[in-house]
């Protein structure tokens, strides 16, 4: 195995992200039955990184398989703009689908938390590996 870490290259590069996720988002696992909206849960963990943010993201690859991602954040304010509307809106779709799933209650339970938890100092990250 030859790893390199390099930068994401295109749609391909946000598949392997966005499959990544997938696969590792209930504790290294995938969730078991795909709860109601996870789109929107997906979109609003993912689609910064994969747009405004993008040249802070890097991809550890072995030639064409990707097998992990640091996704990083170095513009706090404009990250908590950008995530402001857009949890707005999944709130919209989100609260409903709280009725019946847990999936939903716990992520609910987990903004309220960080909600009330102090903002990371200038930057954040995160990094699964498979």
């Amino acid at each position: 195995m030859t790893a390199e870490v390099r930068r994401l290259e295109g749609d391909r590069d946000d598949a392997a992200v966005r499959h990544i996720f997938r696969s590792t988002i209930a504790l290294g696992r995938p969730l078991g039955a795909p709860p109601p909206a996870l789109r929107t849960y997906e979109g609003l963990c993912l689609d910064w990184y994969l747009g405004a943010g993008r040249a802070d993201a890097r991809l550890l690859a072995d030639g064409e398989r990707v097998l992990g991602y640091a996704l990083v954040c170095t513009d706090e304010d404009a990250y908590h703009r950008w995530s402001r509307r857009r949890a707005l809106r999944a709130a919209l779709r989100v609260v409903p689908a709280a009725t019946t799933s847990r999936f939903w209650r716990l992520r609910l339970r987990d903004a309220a938390t960080l909600r009330s938890s102090p903002r990371p100092v200038g930057a954040h990250a995160h990094s699964p590996w498979v």
